[in-house]
This record gives structure tokens, sequence and C-alpha cells, in this order.
């Protein structure tokens, strides 16, 4: 999802983020084709749903033929060429290139830095060199076909975010809508309710849990609904809400007090202050999976602190990812609803 939206929208963030950029990055726009391998996630119902939203076409290469997809991993092969294996810490392409080389201890580039470092090699170096089999570099011929296709834009960017989301569907009821352990409620679910509708179909923004989506049917449309406990769940992303349960001991379908999120959510900047600081290299990944700025920018508070707080271990950032499978079982509603 955040791949396809970086891709269709302007690259307007690169002036202000990165100063240093010299060239601009023009290319945007709705592609009318996607072409994908094999990968479960590839054929999975919500990127289908997303491409048949946006129009576009979904092409899978065969399986076990990888010169199909020749483009990319020239691609690929180039940018580790002239970029990647030439950054201390670098693994090589292959463990007899790495030979005695300690990546690890070498390595001293942050993520950001790095991502600087892409900006500037994608930007002002690789898109500005000539290339082979265009015979032009790809900056003037992307700028040739906007001589013959214009770029195809969404409405906005709340359409695009409402159709990069993932889709569910969940009871409704007087608290309104529940998911993951978090009420979202409204004067426009009130509405429903009283039209009798008992379950509605939702729409979740993995990145920020301050708000969803709810279609209404009458109206063929969706409106917002934020959460009951916007303090919490405001720029929270979902990987962090469910680690913060996690650590809760809590079901996707429990309900907790709100000083218990709260004291969750701090001791989550807590591990992953901790975590930036340790030696351990695995330890400073996990932690970047689970940091944002949102968090970052949230103060401490010391009346928020749990009692105890041990040093961060594997455990702590130990999460197992299970696919969604839909199964068809007869329950009665109470039990049905211990899914959700």
């Amino acid at each position: 999802m955040r791949a396809l939206r970086h891709a269709i929208l302007p690259k307007n963030y690169v002036t202000q983020q990165y100063p240093d950029v010299e060239c601009q990055w023009p290319a945007y726009g709705i592609m009318v084709t996607l072409v994908c391998d094999n990968g479960l996630e590839f054929h999975s119902e919500q990127l289908k749903r997303m491409c048949a939203e946006l129009n576009i076409e979904i092409i899978y290469c065969p399986k076990k033929q990888p010169h199909y997809k020749g483009a990319i991993e020239r691609f690929l092969g180039t940018f580790n060429r002239q970029l990647s294996h030439k950054i201390a810490g670098t693994t090589f392409s292959n463990i007899t290139q790495r030979g005695d080389y300690d990546s690890e201890n070498s390595a001293n580039m942050t993520l950001a830095e790095f991502k600087k470092l892409l900006h500037v090699w994608i930007i002002d170096v690789y898109s500005q060199a000539t290339h082979r089999s265009l015979g032009i570099s790809p900056a003037l011929a992307w700028q040739d076909g906007l001589k013959i296709i214009e770029p195809i834009l969404p409405e906005s960017k709340e359409k695009l975010d409402l159709i990069l989301a993932v889709q569910k569907s969940r009871k409704l009821n007087h608290e309104g809508v529940q998911f993951k352990g978090l009420m979202y409620n409204s004067a426009e679910l009130a509405v429903l309710r009283k039209r009798g509708v008992g379950s509605v179909t939702i729409r979740i923004n993995p990145e920020d849990l301050g708000a969803i989506w709810v279609f209404d049917e009458q109206q063929g449309d969706y409106f917002t609904v934020p959460c009951t406990y916007p303090e919490y769940a405001n720029n929270l992303t979902l990987a962090q809400h469910l680690l913060i349960r996690r650590h809760a001991n809590l079901t996707n379908a429990e309900r907790m007090d709100v000083s218990i999120y709260e004291r969750g959510k701090e001791k989550l900047r807590q591990l992953i202050a901790m975590a930036n600081t340790s030696k351990k290299l695995s330890q400073r990944k996990k932690a970047a999976r689970y940091d944002t700025k949102a968090l970052q920018q949230t103060p401490f508070s010391s009346n928020t602190l749990p009692e105890k707080m041990g040093k961060p271990n594997d455990q702590d950032y130990r999460t197992d990812v299970i696919p969604d499978f839909e199964v068809a079982i007869k329950e009665d509603d109470h039990d049905r609803s211990k899914q959700f």
C-alpha cells in the first residue's frame, strides 16, 4: 500500500526533506499495469480490490521464469553496484565476496542517512545518466512520455488513502464499531443504527488508527468515524497498537482501560529508546520497525511510566503476522463476536 501511494503521488516532499537533491523527480500518476511476481501478498483480495478501484490491471510473471523480470533485476543490480556495496557495512552479493569482512561492526549509517543518499542517487545520478537501452536518460525519457500521455491522479489524496486501506466487516452496536479493541463512534453511525443496520464495511489506515472509514450503503459512499480515544490512537500505527496490546496480554476483541493504553504506549517509547542505544543490531532493527516521528514527538510523562522497566530483549519485539483466512463455520452470535 505504501509503495503504491508513493508511486502515484507527486514527489513534492523531496525539496523540503532533501534540499541537497538538485534535480526534480517528476515520476507520478496511476499506472496502467502493475506487474508482480507470485508472492502470496500480491494475490491478496485487498490488492486486487485496490487495483480494481484505481483501474489498474495486474499481471503476474510466470513461475520459475526469471527472465520475465529482467528489467527490475537489472535495476537492482545497478543499485547494489553503484550504491549499496560502496557503503560501509555492506553484506555484498554473496558470502564468497564478503569473506571475513565484518559487516555488522563496520556499519555506521542510520536509516535516515541512507534514505537521503538513496534519493540523491535515484534523482541526481541514475535518472540523469544515459540508459543503454533507452539511448537517453530515464529523466528525459519520462519527459518525452509526458508529451504523449498525461499522468492520471486520483481526485484527492484523501480519496487515495481511502482506496489504499484495509477493508474489513464489523458489527455495529450502541457503542459504535470495534477494531482491535479500539472503539469508533459518531453521529453518522447513530443514524445507521436507527435504520437497523447491524453490520458495516469499514476501512482502516494501518499508518494511523485515529479514525476509520465506514460505508453507508444508502448514500453509496464512505464517511469518517473518529476513535473514541483520540489521545492514544491519533498517528498510532497498527503495528505499534498490536505490540502494546500484546504486552497487555489481550486478544484482538478485548478492550482495556484507558490508563493501561497510556502506560503501554509509554512503555513502547521506553523500549524503543533503550533498543536504539543497544549494541545489538537485532534490537536496533526491531526498534526501527515500531518507531515513528509521532511517537518520538509525544512528550514523556513520569505519571504514565510502568513501575518497573527492564531492558528490552528479543521477546519484546517478536510478533507473528498471521494472514486472515475466510472460514465458514456455524456458531452462535456470542462466539462469532470473539473472532473480531
